[in-house]
């Protein structure tokens, strides 16, 4: 399913010394901070081949599921743009930050791929049309029935991160895990997958 949520793009510089904030392990209290919304937002299976509307946001739907039998091979393919104002050399932490969907019980990890990707081609349907993952890649396990997945994706912007340029990261799922994880896209509220990024001017 592809959906670009042309009405999601958000980006907040929030000052990391304001009262109640609380910064990652090894991040100083002077950094800035930058949460960034995806300006697209892909699933693509195997078992579900399908494509809609770039423009037809409502038919992605409230979560995607990763890793489970039953629902094949995936990628969720993300792209972020704004993230200009942050250079390489600067970056202190980076983190892609992910909601399980509401009622998931099982603490059993999933494990799942997480790199960079090229451009999503148009008219993508389905896993075997996914884009071309970069290296390096990260091999990343989650809990389903974690309240937030924070995953560190410093190591893959902090030798690419270029002025200007859109970023595109991707997470791969093998059909392994009975259930897998449901990931709330924001399609229908709750919170979207965001892009978190900590450094000093």
């Amino acid at each position: 399913m592809r959906a670009a949520l042309c009405g999601l793009l958000a980006l907040c510089a929030l000052a990391c010394g304001r009262s109640g904030a609380q910064n990652p392990p090894f991040v100083p209290p002077q950094a800035s901070r930058l949460v960034v919304a995806p300006s697209e937002l892909v699933w693509l299976g195997s078992h579900e081949p399908t494509r809609t509307d770039a423009a037809n946001a409502t038919a992605l739907p409230s979560a995607v599921t990763l890793g489970s039998r039953a629902g094949g091979r995936s990628v969720l393919y993300l792209e972020f743009a704004g993230v200009e104002r942050v250079k390489s050399r600067e970056l202190l932490a980076s983190y892609l930050l992910l909601t399980p969907d509401a009622g998931q019980m099982s603490s059993q990890p999933v494990s799942l791929e997480l790199s960079r990707a090229s451009a999503l081609e148009p008219g993508s349907r389905d896993f075997s049309e996914r884009p071309r993952s970069r290296s390096p890649r990260l091999d990343v396990q989650v809990r389903p029935n974690a309240p937030v997945l924070r995953l560190d994706v410093t190591e893959l912007l902090s030798s690419d991160l270029e002025r200007g340029r859109t970023l595109r990261l991707m997470l791969r799922a093998e059909a392994r895990e009975l259930e897998g994880v449901r990931i709330a896209t924001g399609a229908s509220g709750g919170r979207a997958p965001r892009l978190e990024l900590y450094w000093l001017r």
